[in-house]
């Protein structure tokens, strides 16, 4: 299975440009809240987002939204279910080990390499974006996965 999504021939073809670009359009502080975020401009890359709330342990911070493609991988995500809860071949559990460095460095982190998910060796790519309410702590996190197998 590939997680992709259908572009025209002149939109950018990595997914993870795509959110990171619409991303940077919804606030003009420097960070946008959730409530700035328009589902309706990721088209159908929203169904491969994620939205995690933070917490002071980023192992027990939750998905407060995982969108259908990535709830019908591997094993069901419950709502707001703990990073932790995951399990370990959970591409989402995959993405959101680094949503840390995103509060750290206060700024989008992508992530990319190897790994299995069920039962077959993978290409992914993730961003992870900072979100935040007052426009200055990083208490959210905005994220994207796209994988493909990779050919034998």
């Amino acid at each position: 299975m590939t997680l992709t999504t259908n572009t025209c021939s002149s939109q950018e073809r990595r997914l993870t440009a795509r959110i990171k670009k619409a991303w940077s359009g919804f606030s003009r502080a420097s960070y946008p809240r959730r409530c700035d975020i328009d589902r309706v401009k990721f088209g159908n890359d929203w169904d491969l987002c994620f939205i995690v709330d933070l917490s002071d342990s980023m192992m027990e911070s939750r998905f407060s939204y995982v969108g259908a493609g990535l709830r019908e991988l591997g094993s069901p995500i419950s709502d707001r279910q703990r990073i932790s809860e995951c399990s370990e071949e959970c591409l989402l559990k995959l993405a959101a080990k680094e949503v840390g460095k995103v509060k750290d460095l206060k700024q989008p982190v992508a992530t990319s390499g190897r790994a299995v998910h069920e039962e077959a060796e993978i290409l992914f790519r993730a961003i992870l974006l900072p979100l935040s309410e007052n426009g200055v702590d990083i208490d959210g996190v905005l994220g994207a996965i796209g994988y493909r197998e990779v050919a034998h």
